[in-house]
């Protein structure tokens, strides 16, 4: 017995419109799209919490050492989306605030920082000006040598 598909893809957006369709939801999944890189965490789960959305997280197995875990529903404590469907269902609004809240007490934390742009371009950079660095004063030895 097959069963018939749902259509739920309606569409590119621009970049930026993604907010406005994560924004009119309670809660949002957010299926990690790379593994294997450590501390990596894609922006899905960030995008939520901008948005004042409830991530439910699934894949990154050392997620709760990165993000506090009262930000986020992980996924992977349900058996199955029953279960995880009945956790949401019988939420009560306190709780839900406590994500929403929890989720911007560590925006505003130092903890935020290993995960923005600049952190992102600083981490890139600076094997790169080191080497420069290295290999400049390595020139600068070998001309010194040179002459004496």
């Amino acid at each position: 017995m097959q069963k018939d598909l749902i259509k739920v893809y309606k569409g590119e957006l621009a970049p930026l419109e993604k907010f406005d369709v994560i924004k009119k939801y309670n809660f949002y999944y957010c299926y990690e799209n790379t593994i294997g890189i450590n501390g990596y965490v894609c922006e899905k789960i960030f995008d939520c919490f901008y948005c004042g959305v409830v991530p439910i997280y699934w894949e990154r197995q050392n997620i709760k050492e990165l993000i506090p875990y009262d930000c986020f529903i992980d996924g992977r404590e349900f058996k199955d989306d029953e279960s995880l469907y009945a956790f949401i269902e019988g939420m009560d609004y306190q709780t839900y605030r406590h994500y929403l809240e929890q989720a911007q007490v560590f925006l505003r934390s130092p903890e935020m920082e290993r995960f923005t742009v600049k952190n992102s371009i600083d981490c890139i950079l600076s094997p790169l000006m080191n080497h420069i660095e290295n290999r400049h004063t390595m020139v600068g030895r070998k001309d010194e040598n040179s002459y004496s």
